[in-house]
């Protein structure tokens, strides 16, 4: 869903500038299942690790033709998305928790000083995977209130508490990890736009292919680092399901 509600970013912003979409893709690899729906295929395919949209041979085109602000715009869509999606749900639950009676006083608070605890939480797993996990701004993850509205998956009807939770790291894995500046990451692609400014093309396209080895490094230490911004799921006392 993570993969999903980022990549739907690109796909909007394409969409708004009139950018032909050739392929909306869920996963990678060979294709399961695959359906047009408009101008767009929509693929399913065998390796659930990632997503994508793919601009048509003339999208593409036309997306290198945009403004730098337009580029900016598709480029960064997934991670706002994802940010965007991360503290909806945090929110949501933070109220829930509070009108069920299960929240500390202070929740107007920590809902105004929200984005700034995201923030800092993507800001401190990048610093944790880029040192190899010797940096951490903090030891302190985000608490979500969650009113006693999840459990441990065991009641017929409920959301279980490890879905939610790996939905919110994973949205805030994906936007942390796609703001670095390494292409073709969102990040790169948007560092890549502005050192063409005074950089020749062919340092420009060194820079690219040097960014490629780091991200397939970063890639397989991203899992080493997932404590550098944990979240905490707290519930009602008479709601937890007993052990």
């Amino acid at each position: 869903m993570a993969f999903v509600t980022h990549e739907y970013g690109h796909f909007t912003e394409m969409r708004k500038r009139n950018i032909e979409v050739a392929e909306f893709s869920l996963g990678i690899g060979p294709v399961l299942y695959q359906k047009k729906l408009s101008d767009v295929a929509v693929s399913v395919r065998a390796i659930p690790i990632m997503a994508y949209v793919a601009p048509s041979e003339k999208g593409q085109k036309k997306i290198d033709e945009s403004s730098l602000y337009d580029r900016f715009l598709i480029h960064s869509a997934g991670v706002r998305n994802n940010f965007l999606s991360l503290m909806v749900v945090v929110l949501f639950l933070q109220v829930l928790g509070r009108f069920r009676g299960y929240y500390r006083n202070g929740l107007l608070a920590d809902i105004l000083i929200l984005p700034f605890s995201i923030t800092v939480s993507a800001v401190n797993y990048g610093l944790n995977l880029l040192t190899f996990g010797r940096v951490k701004l903090s030891d302190n993850g985000l608490t979500i209130f969650t009113g006693g509205f999840f459990d441990k998956g065991r009641n017929e009807g409920r959301i279980s508490v490890f879905a939610v939770r790996s939905f919110l790291l994973l949205s805030l894995m994906l936007g942390a990890f796609n703001s670095f500046p390494l292409f073709p990451l969102d990040g790169g692609r948007i560092f890549i736009d502005f050192i063409r400014l005074f950089m020749s093309e062919r340092v420009v396209s060194l820079i690219a292919f040097l960014s490629q080895p780091v991200i397939v490094m970063l890639f397989f230490m991203a899992r080493q680092t997932v404590a550098a911004f944990d979240f905490e799921v707290k519930q009602p006392e008479d709601q937890k399901t007993p052990q």
